[in-house]
């Protein structure tokens, strides 16, 4: 496993904006993660539960927390 990096755009819902990013691709990860200041720009109203280290209890009709890290740059 490792890392690099790699130019990636992301979009609008829309479609008509977008935004350029240098994103770090670690080779072992299981989600992404965005900067919020770039999902705001582009008004994306809603994140992955799972950018957020959460899942669902459909029998509690829940949030819970799922395990998780972030390693930073």
């Amino acid at each position: 496993m490792g890392t690099f990096s790699a130019p990636i755009s992301i979009g609008s819902p829309d479609g008509r904006r977008w935004e350029s990013l240098d994103a770090l691709v670690d080779t072992g990860a299981s989600i992404a993660s965005v900067p919020a200041s770039a999902l705001r720009e582009l008004g994306v109203g809603a994140h992955a539960l799972e950018g957020v280290f959460m899942g669902v209890d459909p029998v509690g009709k829940r949030l819970v927390p799922v395990g998780g890290w972030m390693a930073r740059a």
